[in-house]
Parts: structure tokens; C-alpha cells; sequence
């Protein structure tokens, strides 16, 4: 009657352990799939969209690439957790050992992300804003890329390439380090550890761009006047600071939620890993954890689509339309002619004759001919209700100065 039992007990866990296995197998298929379209939809756009076919979208692109491949690599361990067919030991070595060196190099292709952003707000920040610099140059990225391959491998080559080594583990059901051998344990910390470090450094130049963003938001102030001034001159300035700061703000949103996904995805297998070294933790665990790990591939694309300014379809739909309103509310600034106005202006001791408005986005920018100059000087005043992060019933900045040389200019800030 024992003997019954317990044979009714193990049959009914290998057939509880097979529906297991064929849900996760099904969803590793899924996910190849998923992961591979959103991918390479990402691809498209840039290829598309005449907007987003700079070179500073290559490393978006190298890093869409190598989410493709990683989706790709889904496939075969879905079919061994489908019980279809097993890799060879050769096929799961070479598994492994890619696996490992392109979720590296997929690090350093989001470092690099970080510090190429952080260099084009630079060249731009000094070009006052000419979007002819910081866009980054064809053998600029090559560098780049062939840089980070080169230093993923020299990292991997003495203690993971070298020392490690890739078994399939029919309980897991992947080709990754061997678990429960103490060379192996060592290898996966010393590459974990590598990771780590290179995560570390991300959030730094993340933090310390974001920082560099907002001491750089009084030039805004500076460049609004100046736009100000290129449009009495009949000049008209494609790309403000003020424009490319919002975007650039809106770039470390999504570079922070890449590293951020990146953590959560990983780290809890790292720490699983790290900490249960004589491999005694049920092996479902394992499974659950693997599967969420191999899911960050996937969810790359879907922060670009779904936060990313640029690539947002819904965003772009809505900055059409808001362009469309624009155009019929507002007319252009050239067109508008230079209108009498007696009135006083708060903070000066003399009248203006001529007054002269002109709106950008959120901003509200006044230059008038004074009477008080000598020479061919202009009252420049820059009214910005966005330069502050406070809440819109908040006094807004006013910036005045007496101009006489428009590519020379200075603003002294007082509140309104």
C-alpha cells in the first residue's frame, strides 16, 4: 500500500514537473518572439524616420542588435524545456560562453550610451546650440563599438573564456555556468563582480549627466535671448538649448530605466548564485529566476517605445498635433510687424516706443527699441516659466539687459 502510494506521489510530480516545463518552454517561445519583433521594429524607425538617422542612434542600434540575438538564444532553450531536442555539449559551450560575453558587451553598448549623450550636450552646449556639433561621426561609433567588443573580451578572457565552464543543466534547462562546483562558483562571482562594477559606473555617469543638465539651465535664459535677437536679424535658430535639454532630460529617463530593468532583472539570479553556492535551493527557483533574467531583452525595446521621446509613436502623434495648433493660434515672428507701445516697463526709468513679442514653447520674449540708448542698443526681456521645476501659480524669472551686440550676451535674472 506504501509502495502504491508513493509511486502514485512521483508519478503525479513528474507530470506536475513536465506541465512546468512546457509552460516555461512556451514562454521562452514567446519571448524569442516578442523580443525579436520589438527589436527590430526599434531598427525600423531609425531606419525610417529621417528624425532618428543620426550617429549618435548607433549604439541604440548596436544595442538592438545584440537584444536580438540575445531573444534569439531563447530558442533552443525553449526547445529543450519543450523536451524536443537538446543541445550538444559543444552547441551548449558555445551557447554559454556567447551568451555571457554579449550581455557584457551590452553593458559597456549602455555605458557608452551614456557617456556619447553626455558628449553631444557638451559640443552643443558650446556651439551654442549649432546642431551640426555633438551629433557624432560614422568612425566615432565604429570606435566605440569596436572598443567595447575589445574590452569585453580582454575582461572575460582570463577568468570566464578561459576557466569557465558551460554544462546544459537539465534542471534549469540552460547552457550557463555549472552549478554547484566551487571553479565554477569562482568564475560566475569574478563575472559577476566584473557586471557589477560596470553598473556601477553607469549610475555615476547617469547621476552626473543629470547633474551637468540642471546647472546648464540658466544658459537657457541666455539662448532664448539670443533666438530672440536672431529673429530681428531674420535668422531662425533650428535647435534651441532650451529644446535640447528637455530631450536630453528626457534620454537619462530612459538610459536610468534601461539600468534599471537590467538590475531587476539580473541580480536576483546573481544573488541566488552568489549565496547558494552549494547549489541546495529547490531548482524551480533557478528556472523562475533564468526566465526572468532572459526576459530583459525584451522589455530594452519596450522602454525605448514607451518612454523615449523620439521613438514613442504616441508622443510623436501628440507633438503633431500640438504643432498643427500652433501654426494656426500663432503666426510666424517675421511677419509681425514692430507695434507702437507707451508703456512703462516695471524696474526701468525710461519708455519704450516700440515693443515686440514673440512665443516659443513656454516662454514669452519682449525686446524693444529704447529711447535712452545712444547707440543701436535693444531692451531684451526674457520672461522663462519653465526654468524652475515649481508649480505653475509660482513666480516666474524675468531677465532684462541693454544690448548692443547680440552674439555678445550677458542677462542679469531678477523676479517678477
Amino acid at each position: 500500500m506504501t509502495t502504491g502510494a508513493a509511486t502514485t506521489k512521483w508519478i503525479n510530480n513528474e507530470v506536475y514537473l513536465k506541465n512546468e516545463r512546457l509552460v516555461e518552454g512556451m514562454y521562452l517561445m514567446m519571448l524569442a518572439i516578442c523580443g525579436t519583433s520589438l527589436n527590430f521594429v526599434v531598427l525600423s524607425l531609425v531606419f525610417i524616420c529621417k528624425p532618428l538617422r543620426s550617429y549618435m542612434n548607433g549604439f541604440i542600434v548596436h544595442g538592438c542588435v545584440l537584444d536580438m540575438l540575445k531573444s534569439a538564444m531563447c530558442i533552443p532553450y525553449a526547445l529543450a524545456m519543450l523536451q524536443i531536442t537538446h543541445p550538444t555539449e559543444s552547441q551548449c559551450y558555445a551557447l554559454g560562453l556567447s551568451y555571457i560575453v554579449l550581455l557584457t558587451v551590452s553593458m559597456f553598448n549602455l555605458l557608452a550610451m551614456v557617456m556619447a549623450e553626455a558628449y553631444a550636450f557638451h559640443e552643443r552646449n558650446v556651439s551654442n546650440g549649432d546642431k551640426d556639433r555633438g551629433n557624432g561621426a560614422a568612425m566615432c561609433i565604429i570606435f566605440g563599438v569596436i572598443t567595447i567588443y575589445i574590452g569585453s573580451i580582454i575582461l572575460h578572457l582570463g577568468p570566464t573564456l578561459i576557466g569557465g565552464e558551460f554544462k546544459f543543466n537539465k534542471d534549469v534547462g540552460n547552457c550557463m555556468f555549472a552549478y554547484g562546483e566551487i571553479q565554477n562558483f569562482i568564475v560566475q562571482a569574478i563575472w559577476i563582480i566584473i557586471v557589477t562594477s560596470t553598473m556601477g559606473v553607469l549610475f555615476r555617469y547617469i547621476y552626473k549627466f543629470y547633474r551637468q543638465l540642471k546647472a546648464n539651465q540658466r544658459f537657457r535664459i541666455t539662448n532664448l535671448a539670443r533666438n530672440a535677437a536672431a529673429y530681428t536679424r531674420g535668422q531662425y535658430p533650428d535647435d534651441d538649448i532650451y529644446e535640447m535639454i528637455n530631450k536630453l532630460k528626457n534620454r537619462v529617463k530612459v538610459l536610468f530605466a534601461m539600468a534599471l530593468s537590467y538590475c531587476l532583472c539580473w541580480y536576483p539570479l546573481f544573488f541566488l548564485s552568489l549565496f547558494d553556492y552549494k547549489y541546495n535551493q529547490p531548482k524551480y527557483l533557478y528556472r523562475v529566476l533564468t526566465v526572468i533574467a532572459w526576459s530583459h531583452s525584451a522589455i530594452m525595446p519596450i522602454i525605448l517605445l514607451s518612454i523615449d521621446r523620439s521613438f514613442g509613436i504616441f508622443h510623436q502623434i501628440r507633438k503633431a498635433l500640438g504643432e498643427q495648433r500652433r501654426r494656426k493660434n500663432t503666426s510666424s515672428p517675421s511677419t509681425q510687424p514692430l507695434t507702437r507701445d507707451d508703456s512703462t516697463i516695471q524696474g526701468s526709468q525710461h519708455t519704450s516706443l516700440y515693443n515686440h513679442t514673440m512665443n516659443t514653447e513656454g516662454q514669452a520674449i519682449r525686446y524693444t527699441d529704447s529711447p535712452k540708448t545712444n547707440s543701436q542698443g535693444y531692451k531684451v526681456t526674457v520672461v522663462d516659466r519653465g526654468i524652475t521645476d515649481k508649480p505653475p501659480n509660482s513666480p516666474a524669472h524675468i531677465s532684462t539687459r541693454l544690448l548692443s551686440d547680440y552674439d555678445d550676451l550677458s542677462l542679469e535674472e531678477s523676479p517678477l
